[in-house]
C-alpha cells in the first residue's frame, strides 16, 4: 500500500488519479489539488548547462525542482536533461 500511495501520481484512462490515505476527518468535498509533481524534459540542452545549479534555475520556471534523475546527473543520456 505504501508503494502505491507514495508512487503516484497515477493515471487511469488518461485521467489523473490521486490517492491519499483515508482518515475519518477527510471531507471529500473540501479536498483540492493545489500542486502535483511532474517530470520535465529539456531536449537538446547544451552540456555546459547540465549542472545542478543551471538545471535547477531552468526547472524553477515551471515549479519547484524536486530531484534530478541519475541519467542526467551522469550525462549518460544526452538527448535530453
Amino acid at each position: 500500500m505504501r508503494k502505491v500511495l507514495e508512487g503516484g501520481p497515477w493515471t487511469m484512462d488518461n485521467r489523473l488519479f490521486v490517492l491519499k490515505k483515508w482518515s475519518p476527518s477527510v471531507r471529500m468535498e473540501q479536498e483540492r489539488i493545489t500542486s502535483i509533481p511532474i517530470w520535465v524534459k529539456f531536449p537538446n540542452l547544451p552540456l555546459h548547462l547540465w549542472t545542478k545549479e543551471c538545471l535547477g534555475k531552468i526547472a524553477s520556471s515551471v515549479g519547484s525542482p524536486l530531484f534530478m534523475d541519475t541519467a542526467t546527473q551522469m550525462a549518460s543520456r544526452i538527448s535530453y536533461a
